[in-house]
């Protein structure tokens, strides 16, 4: 929504033709915002990724934890486990 704000606010003679790519057309447009708000774009864009991986570390902790505890469950030795479960069946 503000980028969109942004964009309008771009002069009619610095806008690029529009051609039949509207990605690219978007793209040429997006070189004549202000860096400042291309930054904070970024800076959003990059905080939001660091979350995700935040939460796929987690994801991929709750998997050792809850196979730990099925291997805990089952007696598998820890020799046994130490190549994990991806080729049993």
């Amino acid at each position: 929504m503000v980028e969109a704000m942004q964009l309008e606010k771009i002069p009619d003679e610095d806008k690029p033709d529009p051609g039949e790519d509207e990605a690219t057309y978007v793209a040429q447009l997006r070189e004549n915002l202000p860096p400042q708000f291309l930054n904070i774009c970024m800076l959003s864009l990059w905080q939001e990724s660091y979350s995700v991986l935040g939460d796929i570390q987690i994801a991929s902790m709750a998997c050792v934890k809850l196979t730990e505890k099925q291997e805990a469950k089952e007696g598998i030795g820890e020799e046994q486990s130490q190549f994990g479960r991806c080729g049993q069946q």
